[in-house]
């Protein structure tokens, strides 16, 4: 059973040159090599390097890779119980007509787009305000939307946001319903303002930053 508390506030998790090179079956000096040609996005302290996972995805996707690495660390790893990065607040929706299918993003905010979470069992409406560009939706802590529910999967689902528009990509082993059509594992499709898909047992919308009428700060 899904709780509201499923989904809360975490600092950003990064990943060791280690799990990277458990997750791309290479050795730690070969990821030590990628970073250094600047082909893996990482931050340095000291000696030691941090990794983004939205830099490991990215690596893999130009490599073209198959099975999304994330999804290896988390089998590692196991089920987590930590969440990171959700903002949420109660707020009210504008009730508008839809434009057209797949209409882009206006961008007069600084959030890039927002995400409306209702879950199944909580009569609340959960917000949350995406920034970033590549965004990981699922059960594992390396997700940056984790949402506890036993029916998704620890990696789930990727957004991409290119030009005011959304690419949804299925990483699941349950699958995305979007209306009348399931994503299975590596489609994707393009997504836009006001447009509807399944995590799980809950229920994601799109939202540009305009239809918003916000009561409060994020």
């Amino acid at each position: 059973m899904i709780k509201e508390n499923a989904l809360k506030k975490e600092t950003k998790h990064y990943l060791s040159t280690d799990d990277v090179a458990y997750a791309l079956g290479v050795s730690r000096p070969t990821v030590i090599s990628y970073i250094k040609q600047d082909r893996i996005k990482a931050l340095q302290t000291g000696k030691a390097y941090k990794i983004p996972p939205e830099a490991l995805a990215d690596f893999a996707g130009r490599q073209g890779m198959s099975e999304n690495p994330l999804a290896v660390l988390a089998k590692r790893n196991g089920n987590s119980k930590k969440t990171v990065s959700l903002e949420t607040a109660d707020v009210k929706i504008r009730k508008s007509s839809r434009g057209d299918q797949s209409s882009p993003i206006r961008e007069n905010s600084d959030a890039l787009y927002f995400l409306s979470i209702h879950l199944h069992d909580a009569s609340n409406e959960l917000v949350y305000r995406v920034r970033e560009s590549y965004l990981i939706i699922g059960r594992s802590h390396l997700a940056t939307l984790s949402i506890q529910d036993p029916y998704v999967s620890n990696i789930h689902a990727t957004l991409t946001y290119e030009k005011g528009f959304i690419r949804l990509k299925d990483e699941s082993t349950n699958g995305i319903q979007i209306g009348d059509i399931c994503l299975k594992f590596g489609e994707s499709r393009q997504l836009g303002d006001g447009d509807e898909f399944m995590v799980g047992n809950s229920l994601l919308k799109i939202l540009s930053p305009h239809k918003i009428d916000r009561y409060f700060t994020l």
